[in-house]
């Protein structure tokens, strides 16, 4: 076996940043040790002990020869900590029940709706209801591949005709139709490319930009994509368009003279007709000018929809092209950002240099 003293400083740094970024490829791979608390934990642990105090083994048994205990919040000696087992369970429930509620799903798993709803987000990155939507569009898909009309499918679904068409749409860009002609599945191509933002990951389809997100870690990235794009299928096979349109990014962040230039650029996203309205009206802010949400929400003539605009915003996948990150606090306050609050002060900075 082998132990702590064969570890080498390089894997040691490797395994802290993993800690510090939560990487959950990373757990039952080793665990962290706090000398000052004697308990060990798994590398996605929410606790933040400093770099000085802590060390790492192998194996939890390796840890507990050495006078530590097992921590009792995430669990170290489990092969699935007991949130991930609720997660687990709500998979196998929702593939028998599509339909159900949260709350119809939380009294089957006797749980508290809301330590569910939290929980299955954090793991998963989306509602148990939008998983639920997921599998019933991949049944609905299957459906229609094996011959069935569209009409029959949505029939043996026991689902809503115009909510599920409209989800279908709206998670795989295509019709029920295209899927019948062969279209099965969009196609969405990425890059990645080092920024003075870190990295960026642009994505897109034949007629536009699908994403564009910043970050430190590429694989993170990937997996954003995936998440915001369940049913398309995405490679790394960048065309010359997608090659130019990322060009002309990077082109803006490295020069804020050019910012204007990414605010022509075609982008393809799908949204609700609300969303679509605070999207364009983000495009249209001037560089280097800020709004509040409800400064957005009375300009496109939704006084009352400041929340609603902050939702679109969140729900925004093509960072600088869309530039939410424009959006602060009626205070104005810098916050509420999906690539990091350092990172939306350091866009807003470069814009008004």
């Amino acid at each position: 076996m082998v132990t702590e003293t064969e570890i080498s400083q390089n894997q040691e740094e490797i395994w802290w940043q993993a800690c510090a970024s939560r990487d959950v490829n990373y757990n039952n791979q080793f665990v962290i040790a706090v000398k000052t608390t004697k308990i060990y934990c798994r590398p996605t642990c929410p606790a933040k002990p400093l770099r000085k105090n802590i060390e790492f083994f192998l194996t939890p048994e390796e840890a507990e020869r050495n006078g530590y205990r097992a921590c009792k919040r995430c669990e170290p000696k489990e092969i699935f900590t007991s949130r991930e087992k609720l997660v687990l369970d709500t998979f196998d429930y929702l593939a028998t029940h599509p339909n159900d509620n949260l709350e119809e799903i939380a009294n089957a798993l006797f749980i508290s709706p809301f330590h569910l709803q939290r929980t299955f987000k954090n793991i998963v990155g989306v509602s148990p209801k939008h998983f639920a939507k997921v599998l019933m569009i991949q049944e609905f898909m299957s459906e229609l591949q094996n011959g069935t009309t569209a009409w029959q499918a949505i029939l043996r679904s026991k689902s809503n005709a115009n909510g599920l068409t409209r989800q279908f749409k709206h998670l795989t860009g295509l019709t029920a139709a295209q899927v019948k002609q062969g279209n099965v599945k969009v196609q969405i191509a990425y890059a990645i490319a080092p920024s003075r933002f870190g990295l960026i990951l642009i994505a897109g389809t034949e007629t536009g930009i699908a994403a564009i997100y910043l970050g430190d870690n590429e694989s993170e990235l990937i997996k954003c994509l995936n998440g915001d794009y369940p049913m398309a299928i995405i490679s790394y096979e960048p065309s010359d368009q997608l090659t130019s349109w990322a060009n002309i990014v990077k082109k803006g962040l490295e020069d804020h003279q050019f910012m204007h230039e990414l605010h022509r650029l075609p982008i393809d996203v799908q949204g609700t007709a609300f969303q679509a309205k605070v999207w364009k009206a983000l495009k249209d802010l001037p560089v280097g000018e800020t709004r509040s949400y409800q400064e957005l929400a009375e300009q496109i003539g939704a006084p009352k929809s400041a929340r609603a605009v902050a939702s679109a915003c969140a729900r925004n996948k093509v960072a600088i092209v869309i530039p939410c990150h424009r959006i602060i606090h009626g205070d104005g306050n810098v916050s509420g950002y999906r690539w990091g609050v350092d990172r939306k002060r350091m866009l807003l900075d470069h814009e008004k240099s």
